[in-house]
């Protein structure tokens, strides 16, 4: 009569096999070594966005399962139809005005890509200048950016000084205060952002490549 592995047991050995005594010693360590991540992913992002999901699905009197609140929300999105139509329409624009201005802004990036890897003169004090916003902390840079853009900031008394006219919440609260330049604001300085962020992928993956294929290329 043959005996049944536990299944736990057969698959434990089948997950082991290959592996020597000295290595899985080691186990234990890299159990716990991928656990604070694992567990970290668990809480703070799955955990997070399911309780946003039943948030959404429960009476705000009673806590209890209902459909009420997306009932509620179609149909004031169908009484209001006719409402929908401008924004969406600047919504998708500006979405492809992002997509496009990305594609256009890829030679920048090849440009800094070059800049960053190249020994040519000047290329130093481009990485010294390049990397001084990643040694700066977020909060410092997010205040700097934001009182860049504040009615009495460098790029306010920049464009007024170039003869740019705005409206008067941009002389109260700054440009990042209006609802006229808010967007584009927050969009140059995303491109800005996003030109560092692709040359430092670019580079990275360029210094990966080995000499050797330069030199057989050569």
């Amino acid at each position: 009569m043959e005996i049944k592995k536990n299944p736990i047991k057969k698959l434990s050995e089948r997950l082991l096999k290959g592996y020597s005594k000295m290595e899985r010693k080691d186990f234990p360590f890299v159990i716990a070594f991928l656990a604070i991540p694992v567990i970290q992913i668990i809480l703070f992002y799955f955990y997070v966005n399911f309780s946003a999901i039943l948030m959404a699905f429960q009476d705000s009197a009673t806590g209890a399962f209902s459909l009420e609140n997306m009932r509620e929300v179609l149909v004031a999105f169908v009484e209001n139809s006719d409402r929908w139509g401008e924004p969406v329409t600047e919504m998708l624009g500006k979405s492809v005005l992002i997509w496009v201005s990305g594609t256009l802004l890829s030679p920048v990036s090849w440009f800094v890509c070059y800049m960053l890897t190249k020994h040519i003169p000047g290329s130093g004090f481009f990485r010294a200048m390049y990397s001084i916003p990643g040694l700066v902390g977020t909060v410092v840079f997010t205040t700097i950016v934001k009182d860049f853009f504040s009615y009495d900031g460098l790029v306010t008394e920049l464009l007024v000084g170039a003869g740019a006219k705005f409206p008067i919440q941009v002389i109260r609260n700054g440009l990042l205060g209006s609802k006229q330049t808010a967007f584009w604001s927050v969009f140059i300085l995303n491109r800005i952002m996003g030109l560092a962020g692709g040359g430092m992928i670019l580079a990275g993956a360029y210094m990966r490549i080995p000499n050797e294929l330069f030199e057989s290329a050569e």
